[in-house]
């Protein structure tokens, strides 16, 4: 009888030990699988985050790379429909690319809600407060900034810029600034091809964007309804005043620190509503890092 007892009692604990462990198996297999899911979808959230941000550097029209301790700003002027493709664009993520499950908002600088045609026409650069931008998406001024107090971080500056539409009415060595930049503490690089491109405008010097009265550089084509100003100085890196004229630019900044970010003060903000998991941070535009 004893011998039955014993048996029976191993019988219960080997059972309690087997619903146990089941039970301890199943609890570990529910949150692996819950930790499985979230990162699914923090993934999800994360990837399209980045999505749009490619796509809305695509239409911003602009190409930048960086290699430290250069980077580099590809653009074109004037520009056409930036406006309608953002609201195009915007319209296809809504109706489109979101799963039912995934909400995207854009967001101004105070996070409030906005369309995305209404985005501001002005890149930034931290941390620098540099400030690249324009009047309007047009495209027919391009204004760069800097604090004062940032000046000293931006050692060299380079202009190249191609004029496809005309070719310049005087010889180029001809050409002179109305009021030279000068000052201390950038190096400035500028030049100037025309729709030829056999001898471009040359300039380089040495300035400080802080100056007043700034430095101003006119041009004119022979196809006069083509022509452009340039301002350098009076808290400006380029103020560059477009009147007709098709223009390729590169631009060259080099920076004393190459943990930059490019981004816009407007925000996205993309949300699982399922899980509630969000990612919510500025429209940074994408950047190619290049290796030294």
């Amino acid at each position: 009888m004893k011998r039955g007892f014993m048996l029976t009692a191993i019988t219960v604990v080997l059972f309690m030990l087997l619903i146990d462990t089941a039970l301890q198996y199943s609890e570990n297999s529910s949150a692996y699988s819950k930790r499985i899911s979230e990162m699914i979808v923090s993934n999800k959230v994360t990837y399209t985050f980045d999505d749009i941000n490619q796509d809305v550097t695509r239409i911003f029209g602009v190409s930048i790379t960086q290699k430290a301790p250069y980077l580099v700003i590809q653009d074109s002027m004037p520009a056409s429909n930036i406006t309608t493709n953002l609201g195009l664009y915007e319209n296809f993520v809504r109706n489109y690319y979101l799963p039912p499950e995934i909400e995207a908002k854009f967001l101004n600088s105070n996070e409030q809600p906005i369309t995305l045609n209404n985005l501001s026409a002005s890149i930034f650069v931290s941390p620098f407060n540099l400030n690249y931008g324009y009047d309007n998406f047009s495209k027919n001024n391009l204004l760069i900034q800097v604090p004062v107090s940032q000046v000293g971080a931006i050692p060299n500056v380079w202009y190249n810029l191609t004029v496809t539409s005309g070719n310049f009415s005087i010889p180029p060595d001809t050409i002179t600034w109305d009021t030279l930049p000068a000052g201390c503490c950038i190096i400035l690089g500028v030049t100037i091809y025309d729709g030829a491109a056999v001898v471009p405008y040359n300039y380089s010097g040495i300035f400080n964007p802080t100056n007043s009265p700034p430095g101003h550089l006119n041009l004119s084509f022979v196809d006069q309804n083509c022509s452009m100003e340039i301002q350098i100085g009076s808290q400006y890196l380029l103020n560059l005043t477009n009147h007709g004229c098709n223009i390729s630019s590169q631009i060259s900044f080099s920076l004393n620190d190459s943990n930059t970010r490019i981004y816009l003060p407007e925000k996205i903000s993309v949300r699982d509503v399922n899980y509630n998991t969000s990612k919510k941070d500025n429209i940074n535009l994408v950047v190619k890092k290049l290796m030294g």
